[in-house]
């Protein structure tokens, strides 16, 4: 079966788009293969357990926000939740 794959875009300025392809010359590398080098270091390197804790935080933030309107005993009642 054949891997299936996307296309990731992202607009860079000027001399932002010359340095990286002076990065990629330079290593031996396409700019392809210096993106997917760096987007494979991204997801090696990410603390999966800090951004889970950083939303639960976000997350019981905006709880707390809802708590503090009147609108959350309606909200809760809809949700099925009780504090």
């Amino acid at each position: 079966m054949a891997s299936a794959s996307r296309n990731l875009q992202s607009r860079v300025g000027q001399a932002v788009a010359d340095r990286f392809a002076a990065i990629a010359a330079a290593k031996g590398m396409t700019e392809s293969e210096l993106v997917r080098e760096s987007i494979m270091n991204t997801i090696r390197s990410a603390d999966v357990a800090q951004l889970q804790d950083a939303l639960r935080v976000e997350y019981e933030e905006k709880l707390r926000a809802l708590a503090e309107t009147e609108l959350a005993p309606e909200i809760e009642e809809s949700t099925g939740r009780r504090r």
